[in-house]
């Protein structure tokens, strides 16, 4: 049986735990010639995104190769949500100004994986965690409008 785009989303994300958060850089791909490091597996939180869609074979909107963009970029091309309900769901951290400065992916059954930053790396969390989760740390949901077939 064929393994679908949303367990390898799952699959992929679980996998870079543990791993480092750097700026500009996505695993696997390293597309940026700005902070490309020696590690292929380092990546900023929308890097992660990039990486683990792109991995997954999950398609740009028109059926193209996922594209690497920002947290605000992101966010910006998502359908709003009012919470996340299947894999590929991405929660939102904006700023004072309604930016998103941080993206979070969903990986199902509750749980989240992030490059958080520097001092965190990339994280596993569920959604509830009282002082981790994306819901505490008050995140706006989204999702492309194209990735309804995740699942």
């Amino acid at each position: 049986m064929a393994t679908s785009k949303g367990m390898l989303v799952r699959q992929y994300a679980i996998s870079l735990v543990g791993r480092r958060y750097y700026l500009g850089e996505e695993p696997w791909y390293q597309i940026s010639p700005v902070y490309t490091t020696s590690n292929t597996m380092d990546m900023d939180c929308s890097g992660l995104v990039y990486g683990v869609m792109r991995k997954s074979g999950v398609l740009w909107s028109g059926g193209g190769t996922f594209q690497r963009k920002t947290a605000n970029e992101y966010y910006a091309l998502c359908k709003k949500l009012t919470s996340p309900s299947a894999i590929g769901d991405m929660g939102f951290i904006l700023n004072s100004s309604g930016k998103a400065v941080h993206v979070i992916l969903y990986i199902g059954n509750g749980e989240t994986v992030e490059a958080r930053g520097t001092a965190y790396g990339v994280k596993r969390y569920s959604l509830y965690d009282k002082t981790n989760g994306a819901i505490a740390r008050g995140a706006k949901w989204g999702r492309f409008n194209w990735s309804t077939g995740l699942v």
